[in-house]
């Protein structure tokens, strides 16, 4: 049972986006609830998937290591650390980059507000079904680690280099050295929140998200290329 709740819990949260990670891997550690799993792969069509006019050279993440309070599952958080997610990445041909132009957000307007409020009714639409729908313990616990769950990265680099025009030997990243995600009451106070209680199914979940250390760079006429 443990394994199939844990897999279904890697696949909800980083299983769309990423590659490398096995059952071997996962069995390793599952029942100490220390799992530490090293160089994983972020799928090639990571942008395609996201919409973005880039297409991926490299990217991977060096260390992601995972502690599952098995015991106490149901008052206590389940904390994701990772150790290094690094990117490399170039645009794609600049014809595909018509609705990222600078003047993107004026030209249009209209097309963001319309997908907008479709993403918001489509998802109301799928909050009032899932409500409907009675979730079994499976579900149910999974659901309760993602409302409460603590994710902390360091060393965040992600670099793309172009040789398009007009961006012809240009270099544009930004590192980032820590990023941490907890769980908040409405004070904004780390708590552990169980919307599974009677009268608590609709109690709103704050998540306080922490960056230290951001640094971004912009090299014209660059001479080397990784």
């Amino acid at each position: 049972m443990f394994e199939k709740l844990l897999e279904k819990l890697l696949e909800r949260i980083i299983g769309e986006y990423v590659e490398g990670i096995s059952k071997e891997q996962m069995n390793v550690g599952i029942w100490s609830g220390n799992i530490d799993i090293s160089n994983i792969h972020f799928k090639k069509n990571l942008f395609e998937k996201l919409g973005l006019p880039f297409k991926m050279r490299f990217g991977m993440i060096n260390k992601l290591k995972i502690k599952i309070p098995w015991k106490s599952l149901s008052n206590s958080s389940v904390e994701i650390q990772v150790e290094g997610i690094y990117l490399l990445i170039e645009p794609t041909d600049l014809s595909k980059w018509s609705n990222f132009e600078l003047n993107f957000i004026k030209e249009n307007q209209d097309f963001v507000l319309s997908y907008s409020k479709k993403v918001i009714e489509e998802l109301i639409s799928k909050l009032k079904e899932k409500k409907e729908k009675s979730q079994g313990y499976v579900d149910g616990v999974i659901n309760k680690i993602i409302d409460n769950l603590q994710i902390d990265i360091k060393n965040i680099h992600i670099r793309m280099e172009s040789k398009f025009l007009p961006l012809e030997n240009t270099s544009f990243g930004f590192t980032l050295n820590n990023l941490s995600m907890d769980t908040c009451d409405e004070n904004w106070k780390k708590s552990f929140i169980d919307r599974s209680k009677e009268g608590d199914s609709n109690r709103i979940i704050y998540k306080l998200l922490k960056l230290e250390d951001l640094n971004v760079y912009w090299n014209f006429d660059e001479k080397t290329f990784f």
